[in-house]
């Protein structure tokens, strides 16, 4: 066992939720297993459905047994109800003030980011070590205040996309390609601000984080966008969304001396495991399991394109945050 863990039963608490992400309950179910009848009597996400009864041992115990999920807060007392009857969880939480005061680490699992921060201080300002689902904030100013709140604190953000098993096994693909061309095309759901994190979790782990700048090239915002993203060592990423893209979400990996790598995020069940063991870890050791400068890079890098997105299409620097040539 390793040295500080901390073996009694970590209390976690799950906050949700918004349009279009069932994340409360796929996340919660990693703890506490789930109920089939509720599940197909509340549960408005055919993927879920689909992916827990065929990969979830369902146990009546936790799959992880020295964590659970204790209690739950969302913004209306029905859907509250029907998680915590779909993933087993026996109390309702009046307030974020409540939840804070009986958990060991809290999940926050709504990607509507622009309530992140407000949502996020009350657990930090505690101490508690929180999860936050994807992008951390949306804007230069929140990130200045995050970064000030969150200092000495111990968090997550990611997106499972980091732990699906195809991104393991293409690590090693910038070996042989190194100061050559390579072109990434990525393919998402939605938009940019929302989703952008899902690709470039994938992308960063295999190529790194040194993003030298970033644009928006086409929007129709909501419907379709695209933006470019060019590396240090002069890497092109051209990124797409659309509401009108199926999953998987999935990029393609062009370059010389290599073939063609398409890198699809379909291991559902396996890459939300892992990612909730990670923060379990986390939540247990009060250590990060993510390095800090990861996270904020990543956050930079999706600010950076909004940022273009308002700004007439130009070039931000996720360095700095300012326009450059």
């Amino acid at each position: 066992m390793e040295m500080g863990y901390n073996t009694k039963i970590a209390r976690i608490g799950i906050i949700g939720s918004n349009s279009g992400n069932g994340h409360p309950i796929s996340f919660s179910a990693m703890f506490n297993g789930y109920d089939p009848k509720y599940l197909n009597k509340f549960c408005k996400f055919d993927l879920i459905k689909e992916y827990l009864p065929k990969q979830h041992r369902n146990l009546e115990k936790n799959i992880f047994r020295d964590a659970k999920v204790t209690c739950i807060w969302t913004q209306s007392k029905k859907t509250s109800y029907e998680i915590s009857k779909m993933v087993r969880i026996n109390h309702i939480c009046k307030t974020l003030n409540e939840m804070s005061s009986v958990v060991d680490g809290v999940i926050l699992a709504r990607d509507d980011i622009e309530n992140h921060l407000k949502i996020a201080k009350i657990f930090l300002k505690k101490n508690i070590p929180i999860f936050i689902d994807k992008l951390i904030v949306p804007d230069v100013k929140s990130l200045k205040r995050f970064k000030k709140i969150s200092k000495k604190k111990i968090y997550m953000s990611a997106s499972s996309a980091r732990y699906t098993r195809i991104i393991k096994k293409y690590k090693n693909l910038k070996a042989g390609v190194v100061n050559k061309t390579i072109l990434i095309s990525g393919y998402s759901k939605s938009n940019w601000i929302r989703y952008s994190y899902h690709l470039l979790e994938g992308i960063f782990q295999i190529y790194g984080n040194k993003i030298s700048k970033v644009r928006c090239l086409d929007t129709k915002y909501n419907k379709k966008e695209s933006y470019q993203l060019i590396y240090e060592n002069g890497i092109n990423i051209y990124l797409h969304f659309s509401n009108n893209l199926h999953l998987p979400i999935h990029f393609n990996c062009y370059g010389e001396r290599v073939k063609p790598v398409y890198i699809p995020y379909n291991d559902y069940f396996y890459s939300i495991k892992y990612m909730m063991s990670e923060f379990k870890k986390m939540v247990k050791m009060k250590k990060y399991v993510i390095p800090v400068n990861e996270m904020i890079s990543l956050t930079r890098t999706v600010i950076a394109g909004n940022l273009s997105r308002k700004n007439k299409f130009q070039f931000f620097s996720p360095k700095t945050l300012k326009i450059i040539k």
